[in-house]
């Protein structure tokens, strides 16, 4: 009889699982962002907002007095005030005029500066103002164009190129309303009086970018506060 052999007992060798790793996210570069786009250098700037508003109101702040300095409101359509315009100099002064807009953290976003045709003359009119960023790159300017019994007015970029001209089309004893006109002539935006006083609305129309839409600022401050001759022209 034969003796019976134990099986040898299988060496142990150890197991090793290997397991396969999905990637499911997408490369950065073709990843899709589903936030709405922006012009990043408004983003820097602090001036992201009015690149979401279709229309602003610029007016003057009620408890301004005759003697200080003007302030006034940049405000948007859910009536929050978004900057602050303080002026510097006051329109009685002698040569430039100076204003800063701000924003609700007290930061200067925007740089406005007049200069008027005759330096050290308190008679000599404006001939035309700029405006510039936080940074001091300079975003555009507006120029006084003489012609008929109206004025027109020049908005033009940083190089000097036109990008808008703004005229008036105030009727007899109606609201201030001038029109904004690009370089093929087609309507950019309107710029209206609202109710008595310094407060215009000015309407932002599809497709404008920050440079134009900071300029018509300009523009708003420039011909109707600073130019009274307006409220003649109809």
């Amino acid at each position: 009889m034969r003796n019976k052999v134990a099986p040898e007992e299988p060496s142990k060798i150890p197991q090793v699982f290997l397991v396969e790793t999905v990637e499911t996210s997408q490369p950065r570069s073709s990843q899709r962002s589903t936030s709405p786009t922006c012009d990043k250098s408004a983003s820097q700037s602090g001036l992201e907002p009015l690149l979401r508003s279709r229309a602003i109101l610029y007016r003057e702040r009620r408890e301004c007095s005759c003697c200080t300095s003007p302030t006034y409101e940049i405000i948007d359509e859910q009536d929050q005030v978004l900057y602050e315009v303080r002026e510097l100099d006051g329109f009685c002064c002698c040569g430039p005029n100076v204003a800063l807009a701000t924003n609700a953290y007290g930061s200067m976003v925007l740089h406005f500066r007049m200069d008027q045709y005759c330096d050290g003359c308190f008679l000599a009119p404006y001939k035309g103002i700029s405006v510039s960023d936080a940074t001091g790159r300079l975003l555009g300017s507006v120029e006084m164009q003489f012609w008929s019994l109206k004025n027109r007015f020049d908005v033009l970029d940083s190089d000097g190129r036109l990008l808008f001209k703004v005229t008036n089309r105030t009727k007899f004893c109606g609201a201030q309303t001038f029109y904004v006109h690009d370089r093929e002539r087609k309507m950019a935006g309107r710029i209206l009086q609202e109710g008595m006083g310094f407060c215009y609305k000015i309407e932002y129309f599809q497709g404008l970018d920050l440079t134009a839409r900071v300029t018509l600022i300009a523009a708003t401050k420039f011909i109707l506060p600073v130019h009274p001759i307006n409220f003649l022209n109809f």
